[in-house]
């Protein structure tokens, strides 16, 4: 018969002190709390807020969550609050300075751990590395390795001792981040090789085997252990979806989630053993604040909550001075067009962004929701502002024949073509359509034209948006000649490129001339080098 050794025995055998154990991983230091009463243990979770930051109460901000956390306190209870993933890209108000105010406000709202999704790469590994240096708080990534050392570039676990017991986090980091990010971020300067690695494996293994070894550790010290991960539950995430990891593992008692959008209040996933764990997401853009209670006797529950009434007074002028500096910059008041064009989420049927906003926010906003969107009016906005402006009537008959631009007799049929909840379209488009008649959108400050009439009666054009790569300035790479050579910097024979297959992504928007002077100038080179060379 096996003999059996609790932790404590465990420790005391090799000579480590629980307190010495918990500092070594930034546990505060044991007290008589861990063995004594329990109490329940509040944790409030966010995911893929994505910098919007520009909402006002009652709907959810930084400010409001801060609130919410110390009302918690207030009230005696322990509590914590924690973020996974991509919380400093998806807006101006992050990219302008590329993650600095989010974090700010997220350490004057008390965040006490997080997690890095695929987006806090964006701004290059520099930055990312910057951005948690400047966090008050910790970031977890038990698969996120440095191949020069073999070591984490992150710590795998976080304790916390909150309600008479040992909570552990487990930061888990989606391998997609290669593929969703830049991957050049991840090599050396002159982009030979690659120094980082996140663990994934093909078949997942070397993600499950990473995720595993942090919950062994987490166990050695901690009664409770909660994943807290960026890697969503898409089919097409497979095989690291949070699922999948949870299933292929055992010791986790929660997994808080982000990266597919998804909400999920509470879903049980069978893990490895055999045992349910509860597995969470908010969804996204500060749509819920997700609310875990560990209660006295272990059981673990979890709710979404939509709003807070509250709001923290220095939290919120921050984030107004910042949204204010951010559109000032952007001459988001004077400098754009007019719209009586509904842009809407067609996995929600609501819309999200400001239609007349900036073009790069637009983008980074649908780039962000990870699908295409809808756009659509009636047919007398079309015909008034498209057909003879933008389009001929040509084109337009063409685009419609190609089923580019569809027609609907009815938003009904609209919304069934395209899958969007009915319910919740006709909502938000009564709403939209009050906004045009006041000529004012409380929501999003969208502008209207004077001639627009309000998008009631059909037929409706529609069609789906998605921002493309205009130019692209790092693909292959050429010679003087227009001739592409290897990563070695040797002539590969034959082969010769011009334009937009040279040069690395742009952006997603367009930009003066784009490639035309590329294109002509090294398509002639090449040419030219082609010609001479097939003389010799």
């Amino acid at each position: 018969m096996k003999q059996l050794i609790s932790r404590r025995s465990f420790l005391k055998a090799a000579g480590v002190t629980a307190a010495a154990a918990s500092m070594a991983i930034g546990a505060p230091a044991a007290s008589a709390c861990w063995y004594g009463d329990k109490s329940d243990v509040t944790i409030l979770y966010t995911n893929d807020v994505h910098t919007y930051i520009d909402k006002q109460s009652p709907k959810l901000t930084y400010a409001a969550i801060a609130d919410l956390k110390q009302s918690y306190q207030n009230a005696g209870k322990d509590v914590l609050l924690v973020d996974a993933g991509d919380h400093v890209q998806g807006t101006a108000y992050g990219s302008m300075d590329e993650g600095a105010s989010i974090i700010k406000l997220m350490n004057a709202a008390g965040y006490d751990v997080a997690t890095p999704g695929n987006h806090e790469f964006d701004y290059g590994m520099d930055r990312a590395k910057a951005i948690m240096k400047e966090a008050d708080f910790p970031y977890l990534s038990c698969n996120w390795v440095d191949l020069r050392t073999t070591l984490r570039v992150l710590p795998s676990v976080k304790v916390f001792v909150r309600g008479g017991r040992r909570i552990a986090f487990v930061g888990v980091t989606t391998p997609e981040t290669f593929t969703k990010s830049t991957p050049a971020y991840f090599m050396d300067k002159a982009q030979r090789k690659y120094i980082y690695d996140i663990q994934g494996g093909e078949d997942g293994k070397k993600l499950y085997d990473a995720v595993q070894k942090a919950i062994d550790k987490a166990k050695l010290l901690a009664d409770v252990v909660i994943g807290l991960g960026h890697l969503g539950v898409d089919p097409s995430s497979s095989p690291w979806t949070s699922e999948e990891v949870i299933a292929h593992t055992s010791g986790f008692d929660a997994f808080i989630d982000g990266h597919s959008h998804t909400v999920m209040e509470n879903k049980q996933v069978q893990d490895a053993s055999g045992k349910a764990v509860t597995l969470t997401q908010t969804g996204s853009y500060f749509a819920n604040v997700g609310e875990m209670t560990i209660a006295a006797d272990g059981t673990i529950t979890t709710k979404l909550i939509p709003t807070h009434e509250g709001m923290d007074a220095d939290i919120a002028a921050m984030q107004t001075s910042w949204v204010n500096t951010v559109d000032d910059m952007l001459g988001e008041k004077i400098a754009v067009g007019d719209s009586d064009f509904y842009v809407s989420d067609p996995a929600t049927g609501k819309r999200f962004i400001k239609e007349t906003g900036n073009r790069k926010v637009r983008a980074d906003a649908i780039v962000a929701l990870g699908h295409p969107v809808l756009i659509y009016a009636c047919e007398k906005n079309v015909m008034n502002k498209v057909v003879g402006h933008n389009m001929t009537p040509e084109m337009f008959k063409k685009v419609q024949e190609r089923g580019t631009i569809r027609k609907f007799n009815t938003l009904k049929e609209l919304a069934d073509f395209y899958k969007i909840p009915y319910d919740v379209l006709e909502k938000e488009n009564a709403k939209f359509n009050g906004y045009m008649k006041a000529k004012k959108d409380p929501d999003f400050d969208c502008m209207f034209f004077d001639d627009g009439v309000p998008n009631e009666v059909g037929p409706f054009y529609a069609c789906r948006l998605w921002p493309r790569v205009h130019h692209c300035m790092g693909g292959l790479e050429i010679n003087n000649e227009a001739q592409v050579i290897d990563a070695r910097g040797k002539v590969i024979p034959n082969l010769y490129a011009a334009g937009e297959a040279t040069g690395g992504v742009h952006g997603m928007v367009r930009l003066g001339t784009v490639a035309v002077a590329d294109c002509t100038i090294f398509g002639r080179t090449a040419a030219r080098t082609a010609v001479k060379l097939s003389k010799k």
